[in-house]
């Protein structure tokens, strides 16, 4: 299956094109600049490089959350406008299994974390076996404190570990580990990956996957919380 897979739940934003088992072209960046100017850049510049169109790929995959509410919103407007265009099914992947892909190659519990504030992270628990992830516990948003408490040693991955690495390992000293450098954001090829064991749908059918309610809407919430 040809896929073009894009990435925009955090922080960091990217697009890759995956040709069966081959990755043909990844496009990264982490600098901060909002997704809505870099991604369909991004798009076309993977397509470019990999030497193919969108009329060459057989479905769009998308980081469908949880994670940043203008990012996951971006990334899936943009994703279900490309698989419209074109008339192609859209993948939605979780973003901690497509953190989680990104560290594959990795023989132990695989925890993905984003930052979700307040002292929480939303994370999974995953396990590699044969070059698949398979889901150990759900996603869930928890406070950081119960999430180390569950775990024995485990590897850490995501835009997370930079907010709460000390915390990490001031609970659980060598038992963490931590991806690597080039590893630890969010990546498009990983989206791409998990993209493989996911049944497309009509870009219709999909929706972003949250974990709980924007900061708007509890402030909304709270404000009429009477009412």
């Amino acid at each position: 299956m040809n896929i073009l897979a894009i990435e925009s739940a955090a922080i960091s934003a990217g697009a890759a094109v995956l040709c069966g088992d081959t990755l043909l072209s990844e496009q990264f960046v982490n600098n901060g600049h909002t997704h809505s100017q870099t991604l369909l850049p991004l798009v076309d510049a993977a397509l470019s490089a990999a030497g193919k169109t969108l009329g060459d790929m057989d479905a769009v995959a998308v980081s469908a959350g949880p994670g940043s509410f203008t990012g996951v919103r971006i990334g899936m407007a943009t994703a279900k406008g490309l698989a419209l265009g074109a008339d192609l099914p859209l993948i939605p992947v979780p973003t901690l299994l497509g953190l989680a892909y990104t560290m594959v190659a990795y023989e132990g519990i695989i925890v993905p974390i984003m930052d979700a504030r307040r002292g929480e992270v939303y994370t999974a628990t995953y396990r590699a076996r044969d070059s698949r992830i398979e889901e150990v516990t759900p996603m869930r948003a928890i406070p950081l404190s119960d999430l180390v408490s569950q775990l024995d040693t485990a590897l850490f991955v995501g835009d997370g570990v930079a907010v709460h690495r000390a915390a990490i390992m001031d609970k659980m000293g060598d038992r963490a580990r931590f991806a690597p450098a080039h590893l630890v954001h969010h990546r498009a090829a990983s989206v791409a990956m998990a993209a493989q064991t996911i049944s497309p749908l009509s870009p219709h059918e999909v929706a972003p996957f949250y974990l709980r309610l924007s900061q708007a809407e509890r402030e909304y919430l709270e404000k009429n919380k009477g009412e």
